[in-house]
């Protein structure tokens, strides 16, 4: 199986206290910290994700940055929220993925600016461990790719956060400039980040090098849509192929989001790098269970982006969208029935043509 050879290529040699990450997690429970931690996310992230207004999607994120926080106080592993805020923040995009232009994904300067300092912070985190005084150079490849990451992940959150300016200040030129410069560094940067995740060895079990060899390679996908779209929406396409764009590109955002809340729940919930998978199917095929949760979660954020689409608001946009769709159906119609008219009319002629010969040799 080719993530089979991807898992066994990722995987680095365990020494002994790590040989087994499955025995260490026999016998664990969810704790207090645990609980905590799904609660929030099942609260805030969904309240994050599908927010009526900026303002509520920006007070969740600080709620959820509050609450992770005092989680890791109790005891959660880093690595929990390290991935659960991120993918919170990743299917926050796809609402307006779905409700915009088909360009740069539009969001407010209060979550670009969140976005951007968060990663700036890790970015920081990278050098200076232990604060300023302990900063050192990059020593490892490994670290370069966690700099890469989060360079690539914080200039695609300023420059949402600079657009979103741009546009509230009405300073037209400088918005166009930055929309059309993110039509180029937001798949660019997608990329990136898909390219280094589908090599990157941060865990060696095999479930976990098979979710992030799947997460690069959802993130390539997305910014290969998010491309086409943008590109397709300039160029001026049915407005029912559009549509169509914005809503696979708003289901790749969910998708990517909700794979690492996934991969958060399940692998990171419990120190020692222990996890809902190791707690519910200890002895699950790696291939088989990357499999079934990459199908689950596809096919959820499907049905939710279809959904969040049915339920929008009527808006002039969408009406379009429709009564396009419609439009789209009546020409193919008079086209078939034009077509099938120029046939008859050429066939007759040929009729014709054959009743003409055959009287002129009788």
């Amino acid at each position: 199986h080719p993530l089979a050879m991807a898992a066994a290529h990722h995987t680095m040699p365990l020494d002994e206290a790590t040989a087994s990450p499955v025995a260490m997690c026999d016998g664990r429970a969810l704790g207090p910290a645990a609980w905590y931690a799904l609660l929030t996310t099942v609260v805030a992230g969904p309240l994050f994700v599908a927010a009526p207004h900026p303002g509520v999607a920006t007070v969740a994120l600080l709620a959820g940055t509050g609450a992770a926080v005092h989680q890791l106080s109790l005891g959660l592993p880093g690595e929990f929220w390290a991935h659960a805020l991120i993918g919170i923040m990743l299917a926050g995009c796809a609402s307006p993925a779905l409700s915009g232009d088909g360009g740069p994904v539009a969001v407010s300067k209060w979550q670009g600016g969140l976005g951007a300092a968060a990663f700036a912070l890790l970015l920081f985190g990278e050098f200076c461990h232990h604060g300023p005084s302990s900063c050192s150079p990059v020593k490892s490849v490994h670290m370069l790719a966690h700099v890469a990451i989060e360079a690539a992940a914080g200039s695609f959150a300023l420059l949402a956060m600079l657009a979103a300016i741009a546009t509230e200040r009405r300073w037209t030129r400088a918005a166009a400039r930055l929309s059309t410069m993110r039509r180029l560094h937001d798949p660019i940067a997608l990329a990136v980040l898909g390219h280094i995740l589908t090599q990157h060895q941060h865990d060696p079990q095999p479930i976990a090098v098979l979710f992030h060899i799947t997460q690069g390679r959802s993130m390539l996908a997305l910014g290969l849509c998010s491309v086409v779209c943008s590109v397709a929406h300039d160029a001026g396409v049915p407005v029912a192929a559009g549509t169509t764009l914005r809503l696979l590109t708003a289901t790749l955002w969910l998708l990517n989001g909700l794979w690492l809340v996934h991969m958060a729940a399940f692998m990171y919930l419990l120190p020692g790098r222990c996890g809902l998978h190791q707690l519910l199917w200890p002895s699950a095929n790696a291939d088989e269970a990357a499999t079934v949760y990459l199908a689950t979660d596809a096919w959820l954020s499907a049905v939710a982006v279809c959904v969040a689409y049915w339920l929008g608001e009527p808006t002039r946009a969408k009406v379009a969208d429709e009564q396009s769709g419609w439009a789209t159906v009546e020409d193919k119609q008079l086209a078939v029935g034009a077509r099938t008219a120029a046939a008859e009319e050429r066939q007759a002629l040929v009729e014709m043509g054959r009743q003409a010969e055959g009287l002129a040799v009788a």
